[in-house]
């Protein structure tokens, strides 16, 4: 980066140039250049930063560069190794690459020197002639048919150099590499001394480059002579869309015979930008574009970032960054009007400082400012002052000044406030030996001479005291100070001991207001006081507190009092009973900290007499809530009142009804019908020993005959009826299930009675889920289950009887037959060693039956079929209980497919080799097809016999010249399956 000394310095970036040339590397970047010092004085600068431009991919700029290829033209991965005029097998790219408007990460490479997006081509022949410009229409070359002279170039295609070159001659290495890291990965393709075509003896080595981000083409030429035998020389360089409609060639390298040495040319995208150019200092952002102009750094050294923003097609965006430190050379040094000076004590001097464009003075209480060229110090000791001035640029400079203090007779001294009847203090005498005196003695105050101590000083009075030295080096020597003597304040207060209240201030001054109240010591309870009133909040009762009034000035004085407060009782009360005409029983829970709880009162709420009885009982004449008050007196007087309310309740009317029961186990429904209010509470007792809780229960009967049932009823206020009567209870029908019935795998059947001595009036069965109410049923279920049976018969007294049986009968669980293993369609080649795997379940023992005289009872069987045909494999299986399944499926064995397709003929007649033929097995000859196509694509035979073949001849009977040609066979095996075969074949005669 070049300096000057003009008031803007411009920073340029200076790359690495070839003269005629653009800077080599295609990959994005972005440069600030050198870090910078500019001198003191000059503050604003321009900046320029140096990044390669790119813009969208639908237009490009094509340009000259110096010859220096991207990697070397060996080494990577060596494609076409033996073959001639073929397009590579795809080729995935690591990055997205934009051509033409397009997104591609895909490519295939040709073997005559170029490389297209049309993926389609993939190991298709790649075609050899062409005569046609950059850009062309016509239709993409390719095999069948190739591209005639009248026909386009490849489209979406890259050509570097596409010319007729023949990869199989010996020496020749067709290459590609992907290196470098994101964002600048490279893909590259090097033909490397490959040999022209017809041209043996002329070999071309050159080299195309695709950069990540910039989406930059090179194409890199060391070595491209002329072949003008074969295909009139035709070579070419240049870029098409995938249209053919738009094209860029360098100037002299499109479509035609010519040579080139040591030369390089790069396709740039230069649509719109698709970059943007952001400046930074310190994360905040200074503008935008490659310039930055009358930047002003606030600080030095300053760093200033800068990045730039790539968007590709795809959308997706690259950001690369730099930076540059701005910093200033050496300050220019400055002037003040003095370096050392001395002044007498109390005398002040003018200090000036020049050479700056403002100034900074030492933060000093002897100075009349902090800032500006000129101040006032008036020191009263030695003092090093220090002015630091701000130039352009950013830079500061500094400068010392002392000043020193002539304290030879010196007058000074201190003397503080002091308090009526204490004497004055003098202190901090500079030069001892002097006099005092006083310049006025208000109401007759007098001085001593030696000492300053002032006798006869009367409250709020000022004083100047003056102390006189002699002196030299012409300093003064005559000092004075003025004072005043303040008068004592009275700190007399009184306090009231109390109960606990914190409405009551409890303190009364008797003194002089105006002081602090404070606790001495503070309690621990969290009590705190006013300071300006007393007044005591949060205290607690029971406690003393230690009270200061004090008054904190240059005479302080204070006094302490203690105040008891005494405790508030807690009245509380509980009690017992709640119902009309009985008595409720108080209990009087009040409490107090400390002391005792003296006296009571008691309010009942019912225009009775109120009690001071301490816990008196009273009955209540009438139901209703009455309000109750408790007043609680403790032995200091304190009071408390305790508000409560009482419910006095009627009894309620206990009663009840009771359903027919039976000593079958069945319960008996009780049902509550007792009246009153908020009935909480239900005791029954059924008269077998047997009670219950419940408002509604429910009790099963062990036995029958007559029962006395009690119930007894509570309120909520504990109020409580009684009720009671006697129920009947009616014997339940006996007797036993029968069953006759027996196991099975797919059904079984039972036939169920009931055997009682009693009588019977209606039946209910219920089984696996079926039901039925004939006296005798019969059940039959095939789901496979062990299955239970339920019956409730009921008496003409309506009682019944629930019995049961567990697993009276079983159906057993049946197999499922299931084949694992070959099926369909299938080769006899590979009809060897099938596995067949049995995988049914439920399943005990086995038979398989292969259709091929094989049979077998393992679970799995191997097994090879030695002819084509259809097989019914069949596999039976047993359950351990004797249920059978049985599954099969089917095998077709069809014939082998094979094919041989010899790669060149004799056609001489000789009889040995003298057709063309297809050879195959396994295949209909319904759908075949055998095509010839001479080296243009044209084709010249043609035939849907497999048993004709080609003699060599066209299909007009011309016989063809010895050269290469091309077949395509269509053939369709007997299992349905379509191949194609694509190759060269040799015509020798």
């Amino acid at each position: 980066m070049s300096l000057t000394k003009n008031a803007y310095l411009l920073v340029f970036f200076i790359g690495i140039l070839n003269s005629g040339f653009y800077s080599q590397s295609g990959c994005p970047s972005i440069d600030l250049g050198a870090d910078t010092i500019v001198d003191c004085g000059v503050s604003c600068i321009n900046l320029s930063a140096e990044v390669f431009e790119t813009g969208s991919s639908n237009t490009y700029e094509v340009s000259s560069i110096a010859y220096n290829p991207a990697t070397s033209f060996n080494g990577g991965t060596s494609i076409f190794v033996g073959l001639d005029d073929t397009w590579s097998d795809v080729i995935q790219l690591p990055f997205n690459f934009c051509f033409f408007g397009n997104t591609y990460n895909e490519l295939i490479v040709g073997a005559n020197g170029l490389i297209t997006f049309d993926v389609s081509f993939a190991n298709t022949l790649c075609a050899y002639e062409f005569f046609n410009p950059i850009p062309s229409t016509g239709p993409n070359g390719g095999f069948p048919p190739f591209v005639p002279a009248s026909q386009g170039l490849y489209q979406n295609s890259i050509n570097g150099v596409y010319h007729d070159i023949d990869p199989s001659i010996p020496g020749a290495d067709i290459n590609y590499k992907i290196f470098g890291t994101a964002p600048c990965r490279i893909f590259s393709i090097s033909y490397d001394n490959v040999a022209q075509f017809d041209c043996n003896n002329q070999k071309s080595t050159h080299q195309i480059v695709l950069y990540e981000t910039t989406n930059v083409i090179e194409v890199y030429v060391e070595n491209k002579p002329r072949c003008s035998s074969w295909n009139d020389g035709n070579s070419l360089i240049g870029i098409q869309n995938e249209t053919g409609t738009v094209g860029y060639t360098p100037p002299g390298r499109n479509t035609g015979d010519w040579a080139a040495n040591n030369e390089a040319w790069r396709f740039t995208p230069n649509g719109a930008p698709n970059y943007a150019v952001s400046w930074y200092e310190n994360g905040t952002l200074l503008g935008n574009g490659l310039n930055l102009n009358n930047y002003c750094p606030s600080t030095f050294p300053s760093t200033l970032n800068a990045e730039i923003v790539y968007t590709q097609c795809d959308g997706t965006t690259i950001t690369e960054t730099d930076e540059i430190i701005i910093n200033t050379s050496s300050p220019n040094p400055i002037s003040v009007n003095i370096d050392t000076a001395t002044i007498c004590l109390g005398d002040s001097i003018a200090l000036t400082a020049s050479g700056g464009l403002s100034y900074n003075w030492q933060t000093d209480t002897s100075l009349t400012a902090s800032t500006g060229s000129d101040v006032i110090a008036f020191p009263s000791v030695n003092t090093t002052y220090t002015v630091t001035a701000n130039q352009a640029g950013g830079c500061t400079s500094t400068k010392d000044i002392t000043i020193l203090i002539d304290q030879s007779g010196s007058a000074f001294f201190t003397v503080a406030e002091f308090c009526v009847g204490q004497p004055n203090v003098i202190s901090n005498i500079a030069t001892p030996g002097g006099t005092f005196s006083l310049t006025d003695s208000p109401l007759g105050a007098t001085i001593d001479a030696n000492t300053g101590v002032i006798s006869g000083a009367q409250g709020d009075s000022t004083y100047t005291i003056e102390y006189s030295v002699g002196g030299s080096g012409g300093c003064g020597n005559t000092y004075s100070e003025t004072i005043t003597a303040t008068n004592l304040k009275n700190p007399s207060f009184s306090v009231s001991n109390s109960c606990e209240d914190t409405s009551n201030t409890f303190i009364t001054i008797l003194g002089d207001s105006g002081g602090i109240f404070s606790f001495n010591p503070p309690p621990a309870d969290g009590a705190v006081i006013d300071s300006l009133t007393g007044k005591l909040t949060n205290i607690v009762g029971g406690t003393d507190y230690t009270i200061e009034y004090a008054f904190n000035t240059s005479c302080p004085s204070s006094e302490i009092q203690t105040l008891s407060v005494y405790p508030i009782p807690e009245a509380s009360l509980e009690y017992a009973g709640n119902c009309i005409g009985e008595p409720v029983f108080f209990t009087n829970t009040s409490t107090v900290s400390s002391g005792s709880v003296t006296g009571v009162l008691w309010d009942y709420g019912d225009a009775s007499q109120n009690s001071t009885a301490y816990e008196p009982p009273h009955t209540y004449t009438s139901e209703g809530t009455f309000d109750i008050t408790l007043i609680a007196t403790s032995d200091r007087g304190c009071i408390d009142i305790f508000d409560t309310t009482i419910f006095i309740s009627d009894f309620p009317v206990a009663n009840f009804s009771a359903g027919s029961g039976c000593n079958n186990g069945l319960p008996t429904q009780f049902q509550d019908e007792s009246t009153g209010n908020q009935i909480v509470s239900w005791d029954w007792a059924f008269g077998d020993g047997n009670t219950s809780s419940q408002q509604n229960p429910s009790h099963a009967y062990a036995s029958s005959g007559s029962f006395k049932v009690d119930l007894e009823v509570t309120n909520a206020s504990n109020c409580a009826a009684n009720y009671s009567e006697n129920i009947d209870i009616t014997e339940a029908p006996t007797g036993q299930i029968k069953f006759v019935g027996n196991d099975g795998c797919k059904e079984a059947c039972v036939d169920l009675a009931f055997e009682t001595t009693g009588q019977v009036s209606t039946y209910s069965w219920l089984m696996g889920g079926e039901s039925s109410a004939f006296p005798s049923p019969r059940f039959c279920f095939s789901k496979e289950q062990k299955y239970d049976v339920k019956l409730v018969v009921t008496n003409a007294n309506g009682c019944s009887g629930l019995f049961e049986l567990q697993e009276i009968i079983e159906v057993f669980p049946s197999p499922t037959a299931q084949i694992v293993g070959p099926e369909g369609k299938m080769f006899l080649n590979d009809a060897i060693n099938l596995r067949f795997v049995d995988e049914s379940t439920n399943t005990e023992t086995r038979l398989w039956n292969f259709a091929n005289g094989t049979q077998s009872a393992d679970s799995t069987a191997i097994i090879t079929y030695e002819k084509d045909g259809i097989y019914n494999i069949k596999l039976t299986v047993l359950s351990e209980n004797g249920c059978v399944d049985t599954t099969s499926s089917t095998l077709e064995i069809i014939p082998n497919f094979s094919a041989y397709i010899p790669n060149s003929f004799t056609p001489n007649n000789d009889g040995i080799n003298d057709v063309f033929f297809f050879y195959g097995n396994g295949y209909t000859k319904d759908d075949f097809k055998l095509s010839i196509f001479n080296r243009w694509g044209d084709e010249i035979f043609v035939t849907e016999d497999p048993l004709e073949g080609w003699t060599g001849k066209n299909g007009k009977g011309i016989v063809n010249k010895q050269d290469i040609y091309y077949y395509k066979i269509q053939v369709k095996s007997i299992s349905g399956d379509l191949y194609e075969y694509t190759d060269k074949i040799a015509l020798i005669r």
